[in-house]
């Protein structure tokens, strides 16, 4: 696989966290015996924990492949995008978070400029957006 993305460079991996990963992460790190059991930790702290994952793999990537490849890595938070996930709770949310949640369409705009803008080549690798 990298030698296919390394054959269209400059290339990008773009990676979608999450602000939960803040609130329900645990300080000491990753506990990758619980991470799947929601009885041990509970959904939003699995949630949390695995939002943690994505922008601690994508650091590792930069750091790998970026300087003299060509790849750069970015980890990027949405925002509370009005989703199927949203709309029929299957996460609990704050009230505030819920009435405050953008489009599908707004939720995009940081993947895409992520995906696609020159400025990430020029000095924004290894970022969270």
């Amino acid at each position: 696989m990298w030698e296919l993305l390394q054959s269209f460079t400059p290339a990008r991996i773009v990676n979608v966290s999450s602000h939960v990963h803040r609130r329900f992460a645990p300080e000491s790190g990753l506990d990758f015996g619980k991470l799947n059991d929601p009885n041990a930790l509970g959904s939003m702290q699995c949630y949390g924990q695995s939002k943690l994952a994505n922008i601690l793999f994508t650091n590792e990537l930069d750091k790998r492949y970026h300087e003299g490849k060509q790849i750069y890595a970015n980890s990027l938070r949405p925002g509370v995008v009005d989703t199927k996930l949203i709309k029929e709770r299957y996460i609990s949310l704050p009230e505030e978070f819920v009435s405050s949640s953008i489009t599908p369409d707004d939720g995009a705009i940081t993947t895409l400029y992520c995906s696609t803008s020159p400025e990430i080549e020029e000095k924004l690798s290894n970022k969270i957006f």
